[in-house]
């Protein structure tokens, strides 16, 4: 009875689940957007750009990043906009990249906010019409690394939105991209010791024996509160004030997790206009909690306080 309930659900996000992996039903995994903009370098460069555009179109839309397989409907909504700050003489260009990405919540229009992140130390090298690829066992591009980079981020992100803990082979691959990619010291944001937010801070926070417990929460805020909101929204409310509450006695009992920083960056908002619905009492334990775990984001629910 139960598995014929939980049927409708699985077939409509296209996946199989056979004892906790994913069998695939099913094109590629990103519904990516891209856009570049070139203002600080006037407008001598412009058609070069209009063409590494088109080139990074349709290497995030038509790379198989992974062995899933996702229909139309499944493949993830995302964006990446990358902003050329300079160009040096010997013609590396320097840049800033913003990738956004969203997960549909089931029974509604609504995209939650998987990943909104600023990477400030993108340089590359680009010839017109070059041909840009992935290609992970030979790096040779580090704008291709980059790309390739946060399109598993994004992947690994979603996987585990679905599946408990189902973003370990994801998270294999951006390890083995992140090592890779640091043994090229010309290439900026890969390596451990640069005192910049690096791209290997995110793998080392999600791969920690202390991300387990994140990574859990993470499965259980988008199936469990999220995907159930349209069916029993109150029940989801008391969930997700359960959550918060554990996890702020946490902190003072253990000190902070270093993953809060993906919550802080992408779902602080939306957890404070949930429990923006929620009776005074709720809203006021959620504000306490929130204020422990997030105090200098305080703004950002105040109104949980009123």
């Amino acid at each position: 009875m139960l598995a014929r309930k939980l049927l409708p659900w699985i077939f409509a996000f296209g996946w199989v689940f056979s004892w906790g992996e994913y069998t695939p039903l099913h094109a590629q995994e990103l519904m990516a957007t891209v856009g570049v903009q070139t203002g600080r370098l006037g407008t001598a460069e412009a058609e070069t750009f209009v063409q590494l555009k088109k080139e990074l179109l349709d290497m995030l839309n038509r790379t198989r990043w992974s062995d899933y397989i996702f229909s139309s409907e499944e493949r993830i909504p995302c964006h990446f906009s990358l902003d050329i700050q300079s160009r040096t003489d010997a013609g590396e260009y320097h840049a800033h990249l913003h990738v956004t990405a969203q997960r549909p919540v089931y029974g509604s229009t609504y995209r939650s906010q998987l990943l909104d992140v600023w990477d400030r130390e993108v340089n590359f090298y680009y010839r017109p019409f070059e041909q840009i690829r992935f290609q992970p066992e030979r790096l040779t591009q580090n704008l291709t690394a980059i790309i390739g980079y946060y399109a598993n981020l994004i992947i690994a992100l979603n996987m585990d939105s679905f599946g408990e803990l189902a973003a370990d082979a994801d998270l294999k691959r951006l390890t083995e991209l992140q090592r890779s990619a640091a043994g090229r010291v010309e290439w900026d944001g890969w390596r451990t010791d640069e005192l910049s937010m690096h791209r290997s801070k995110w793998i080392e926070w999600l791969t920690a024996s202390d991300a387990l417990s994140m990574r859990k929460a993470w499965y259980r805020y988008h199936r469990m509160i999220l995907d159930r909101m349209t069916i029993n929204s109150l029940a989801c409310r008391t969930e997700l004030l359960q959550m918060l509450e554990s996890w702020s006695a946490a902190v003072v009992t253990q000190g902070r997790n270093r993953l809060l920083r993906l919550w802080s960056e992408n779902k602080l908002t939306e957890i404070a206009g949930i429990m923006q619905q929620a009776s005074r009492e709720e809203k006021l334990r959620a504000y306490n909690a929130l204020y422990t775990l997030f105090p200098t984001e305080e703004n950002r629910y105040a109104l949980l306080r009123q």
